[in-house]
């Protein structure tokens, strides 16, 4: 590489480490996008805790048991690890 090459590539590389502005636009879009995939994902128990807490009568009962039957699965799938993907190493 000849020198003049390397002193752009200095001085780029230097450019990059000095950006301030991408961490101050980047910062909030990821945690707005992480905010909303983790509300996303957490819907169905958000639902049922909803339901459950403010509902009357046989919805309140209802959303309390699937919010039971919800955790259930939760412990066992995470906990045991029963239906959920086989890991890289899993021999067929």
């Amino acid at each position: 590489m000849s020198r003049s090459q390397e002193k752009i590539r200095d001085w780029g590389f230097k450019y990059e480490l000095g950006q301030n502005w991408r961490r101050v636009l980047n910062t909030p879009i990821g945690y707005t996008k992480g905010f909303f995939s983790m509300l996303i994902s957490q819907v169905v128990p958000l639902a049922l805790s909803i339901g459950a807490l403010f509902g009357k009568g046989k919805v309140s009962k209802g959303s309390a048991i699937g919010l039971a039957i919800y955790g259930s699965y939760q412990i066992i799938k995470n906990l045991f690890g029963i239906g959920t993907p086989g890991g890289i190493n899993k021999i067929n």
